[in-house]
């Protein structure tokens, strides 16, 4: 086998580079808004668990176990979650996502017979090749997310359906949502997007929901949503800040107006959820 002479730093700027654009990707895939922090500690301990190239060679089940602490750590870390079996999922998209990246550049090396410019070693791939290259890769990955995107964005009614919490000031409550795609209204002060919750769901949560829904309860939390009608009308939702919103297990940062009435008459969903609440 022909030597190679590993570069520590070349090795961590890659990796750095190539783990962050992979995380970049899950997020999409997950559709999981990915805040700064989480990505770049996530980014900093996927390039260090990199550095077991470098140890002696180990047995193929304890490098894949290391292989898959690393992914579920790395998860964890930037996606967050409390749940066990989403933290699974979230690792497991993650480690398939890195997988067939690994699989590309082994691939697109032997293609172009560059083999000896590869070296792998405990489940980990050390890449002497063009940035170029690499970056070339990486585009073909953003290629297949937006076909899988596509593929996954064309759901049946039945698969826009999801179970929303809401908690806000101790009090919770669980509640079928129904993926609104033309629901992009957002918080004009933070930005947020804005879900929407019917009256009925709305009473478990709230104390005095008539005065709330008059905008005579004031609450620091209250807020004013602007929107139009489909008929071009101008009108407002009250809406407050909750404490915290999990969809599907995934944490998700918005605004929760309330409705004046429900929405779905056979009880199947009683929230509206925005179109960009999971980016």
């Amino acid at each position: 086998m022909t030597e190679i002479t590993v570069y520590l730093d070349i090795y961590l700027f890659l990796n750095l580079f190539i783990n962050g654009f992979i995380l970049f990707i899950v997020s999409l895939l997950l559709n999981c808004k990915l805040k700064f922090t989480g990505f770049f500690f996530a980014d900093i301990t996927a390039s260090l668990f990199g550095l077991v190239i470098c140890l002696p060679s180990m047995s193929i089940f304890f490098s894949m176990s290391i292989k898959l602490f690393s992914s579920i750590l790395v998860s964890v870390i930037a996606f967050g979650n409390k749940h066990f079996m989403c933290v699974l999922k979230n690792a497991f998209i993650y480690l398939s996502v890195t997988t067939m990246y690994s699989a590309l550049t082994i691939w697109g090396s032997s293609s172009f017979k560059v083999n000896n410019l590869i070296y792998i070693n405990n489940n980990e791939i050390y890449y002497n090749l063009p940035i170029s290259f690499l970056i070339l890769l990486l585009m073909f990955l953003m290629v297949f997310y937006s076909i899988v995107k596509k593929i996954l964005m064309s759901k049946k009614p039945e698969e826009l359906m999801y179970d929303c919490f809401i908690e806000l000031n101790g009090k919770n409550t669980v509640i079928k949502a129904f993926l609104d795609t033309g629901n992009s209204l957002k918080d004009v002060i933070t930005g947020l997007p804005v879900i929407i919750i019917g009256r009925h769901a709305a009473e478990s949560i709230l104390n005095d929901i008539e005065n709330f829904l008059e905008l005579k309860s004031y609450t620091e939390k209250l807020k004013i949503i602007p929107y139009k009608t489909a008929d071009g009308m101008s009108s407002i939702l009250p809406a407050f800040k909750p404490d915290r919103v999990t969809v599907n297990g995934n944490s998700i940062d918005v605004i929760v107006a309330v409705s004046k009435d429900d929405f779905n008459k056979n009880d199947e969903y009683n929230c509206l959820l925005n179109k960009n609440c999971f980016h």
